[in-house]
């Protein structure tokens, strides 16, 4: 392609404008009249002061949130530690006093107690030998 704009289209009516504007001293000095430009920069430097400030804030937001989610989460994580120590506590307890009462069972009816014995292994067994 060539640096020249075509004769005879809108082009090169534009390109001789600019060029005659440059010549006389009147060419504009971004967008519009001729010193607006002054303007313009400082509505641009106006406008990224504002994105900055409000990129700042939504930085110190989302640290906000952070901090609070990592709260929470370490709030939920000893509630969980605290229920299940609860828990294995009960089974704890549980555990003990089915203890005691077979121990029971077997002291007052011992045979009983070897027949349950035997069953609780036959069905062991069996299930073992399932495939």
């Amino acid at each position: 392609m060539s640096d020249k704009p075509m004769e005879g289209t809108g082009a090169a009516a534009v390109a001789a404008h600019s060029k005659d504007a440059v010549e006389a001293g009147n060419a504009p000095d971004a967008v519009g009249a001729p010193g607006e430009g002054e303007g313009i920069r400082r509505r641009v430097e106006d406008l990224a002061g504002t994105v900055s400030e409000a990129a700042s804030r939504a930085g110190h937001a989302a640290a906000d949130m952070a901090s609070r989610a990592g709260s929470s989460a370490a709030g939920m994580a000893q509630t969980a530690k605290e229920t299940v120590s609860r828990a294995g506590g009960q089974a704890y307890e549980q555990g003990v006093r089915a203890g005691h009462y077979a121990g029971r069972v077997a002291r007052n009816e011992p045979l009983a107690a070897l027949l349950g014995a035997g069953l609780v292994g036959f069905m062991l067994g069996v299930l073992v030998t399932r495939r």
